[in-house]
């Protein structure tokens, strides 16, 4: 169960590298947002992520009250970071990634109740859909901006689920 703890802490210092990339900065943006607004914005949005995603997995290991709310402010999280790129990327691309991260935030939970209760065949199917999400998160960015290359997003994408397995 550390290891699930961990998550959140890993998977948002790879997503503030990510979103940090001097190449954001020089994309086209609204004409009130600067780059180092962006890049607030986006390290505010994944710090975000991390405390609720750690919220939803202790309520989640625990058995804790406020589960229900966590996860709906979790879910409120995944549609802000999709939201904040649509000035960059588009409409359709916002909406495409947040998309995508609520079925890694779905996901996760899948992997953790798993965990919880030390059922292997539902943890390796969880586990099995978590990569394919995180493939396609990977495709997704990779195609978003070529200076993020598919091998190096699926390899991020995968260390960071390894770290909870």
């Amino acid at each position: 169960m550390k290891k699930l703890r961990n998550i959140c802490t890993v998977f948002a210092i790879l997503m503030t590298l990510l979103f940090s990339f001097d190449s954001l900065a020089q994309m086209k943006m609204s004409s009130s947002t600067t780059s180092n607004e962006l890049r607030s914005n986006m390290r505010k949005l994944w710090e975000d992520h991390i405390t609720w995603t750690r919220n939803v997995i202790c309520c989640l290991v625990d058995n804790l009250p406020g589960t229900d709310q966590a996860i709906k402010r979790l879910f409120q999280n995944q549609d802000d970071i999709g939201n904040a790129i649509k000035p960059i990327y588009g409409e359709e691309a916002g909406n495409k990634l947040a998309g995508l991260l609520h079925d890694h935030i779905t996901i996760a939970a899948e992997v953790v109740k798993a965990a919880k209760v030390s059922d292997n065949k539902a943890l390796n199917a969880a586990n099995a859909k978590w990569f394919a999400n995180a493939d396609e998160i990977s495709a997704f960015l990779s195609k978003a901006n070529q200076n993020w290359k598919l091998d190096d997003m699926k390899k991020m994408m995968h260390d960071h689920l390894k770290l909870t397995s």
